[in-house]
C-alpha cells in the first residue's frame, strides 16, 4: 500500500464512502474488510459495522463485531443489513456474481450496496513492467490476473442484474514513485497471483532503478470505480 503515498491527487476513498451511505440507515457490513480502513472510518462517522473476512487475521485487525466468514455464504439473515460494502475485494472471489446475490440477499429492501474495483487498464504500467521483468529472468506472465476477472464494467453489468438503480463514479490518477522499493514491494505482493519465482524481483528492481535514474520516477495511472447500487 506504500506506493499510494505518491498518488496525484492523493486520495482518500474513506469518506467518499461514507457519504454514499448516508442515506442508507441501520447496520453496515463490509464484507472482505481487510485491515479495517473503512470499518474504523464508518464507525468513526457513528456507524454500527460488522466486519467480515475470510482471513481470521484480517476480521482481527478490524476489531470486534467481525466474523470470519466466505462472502458467497455469510452467518447473516435476509434482510440484516441497510448497508454493505466489498471494496476492491470481489476479483479475490471465485465466483463474484454469487458473493453479489449473497449481498443482495443480506439487504433489506431500499438497502445500499457499495463495490469498489479496478477497470481495464488500471496500472497497466506495473504489469508491463512485471512481464518485461519475468521475460528478463526467463519466466512468462499469465495473461490475465485476478482484477482483470472482475473489472470495473463486469461490475457494473452484474450489479445491474441485481439492483434497479447503479451510479458509477470512476476514480482516476497518476503515481509518481520517486525510489524504487515501493514498486518492488507492490509486484512482490502480487506474485501469489501470477506463481513467478523470486527471480524476477531482481530484474524488477534493475528495471525500475533505471528508469528513476532516467526519468526521474517510475509513473503508472490508477483507474478504479465505485458503484453505488440500490
Amino acid at each position: 500500500m506504500s506506493i499510494y503515498q505518491f498518488q496525484e491527487p492523493r486520495r482518500d476513498f474513506r469518506p467518499l464512502v461514507t457519504a454514499f451511505l448516508d442515506d442508507a440507515p441501520g447496520l453496515v457490513v463490509d464484507a472482505g474488510c481487510g485491515v479495517g480502513g473503512y470499518t474504523r472510518a464508518l464507525r468513526a462517522a457513528g456507524r454500527d459495522v460488522v466486519a467480515v473476512d475470510l482471513s481470521r487475521a484480517m476480521a482481527a485487525a478490524a476489531a470486534p463485531p467481525s466474523a470470519i466468514a466466505d462472502i458467497t455464504a455469510l452467518p447473516f439473515a435476509g434482510a440484516a443489513f441497510g448497508a454493505a460494502i466489498a471494496l476492491h475485494m470481489l476479483y479475490h472471489v471465485p465466483d463474484p456474481r454469487a458473493a453479489l446475490r449473497e449481498l443482495r440477499r443480506v439487504l433489506r429492501p431500499g438497502g445500499t450496496l457499495v463495490v469498489s474495483t479496478n477497470a481495464l487498464g488500471d496500472k497497466a504500467e506495473l504489469r508491463d513492467l512485471h512481464a518485461n521483468a519475468a521475460h528478463a529472468a526467463g519466466e512468462e506472465l499469465p495473461g490475465t490476473g485476478p482484477a482483470d476477472r472482475f473489472h470495473l464494467d463486469d461490475a457494473e453489468i452484474a450489479v445491474g442484474e441485481l439492483f434497479e438503480s447503479v451510479q458509477r463514479h470512476d476514480m482516476l490518477s497518476s503515481v509518481r514513485v520517486p525510489e524504487p522499493e515501493p514498486v518492488v514491494a507492490f509486484i512482490d505482493s502480487t506474485r501469489s497471483w501470477y506463481g513467478d519465482s523470486p527471480a524476477v524481483l531482481p530484474q524488477v528492481r534493475r528495471i525500475v532503478t533505471e528508469t528513476i535514474e532516467r526519468e526521474g520516477a517510475f509513473t503508472f495511472r490508477t483507474h478504479s470505480g465505485f458503484l453505488v447500487c440500490r
